[in-house]
């Protein structure tokens, strides 16, 4: 009986482990923002099971939070919203860092030609 609980225990968590990193990964891709700002683009990269911010300026974790799309940024103190389309599809982030507002736009990723 014992073995049983614990193996489903151990489903249990995985499966939500899972699911969770699985629903992190809608954010991953590459988002550009406009010309002459301090950051032109950042990489959003899903690393054990955490999603991170990359860019020219360094790396970040992105924290998520309660409410759907927004994350916190620890390490500048800051918030990322992702935003979705009328289809509920990422199509882009507002990052604020230290007093800056970035809008940076999803790329779509190409298809491979056939």
């Amino acid at each position: 009986m014992k073995q049983l609980f614990l193996s489903f225990l151990f489903i249990t968590v995985f499966s939500f482990a899972s699911k969770a990193a699985d629903s992190l990964e809608v954010y991953v891709g590459k988002y550009t923002f406009q010309a002459g700002t301090v950051v032109s683009e950042i990489d959003v990269v899903l690393e054990n099971g955490q999603l991170k911010a990359n860019s020219v300026q360094g790396n970040s974790t992105l924290v998520k939070t309660d409410v759907e799309d927004f994350f916190t940024i620890p390490e500048f103190s800051g918030t990322a919203v992702f935003k979705r389309d009328e289809n509920k599809k990422i199509i882009g982030v507002r990052i604020d860092v230290m007093g800056m507002v970035l809008e940076g736009k999803k790329e779509e990723k190409e298809e491979p030609k056939k």
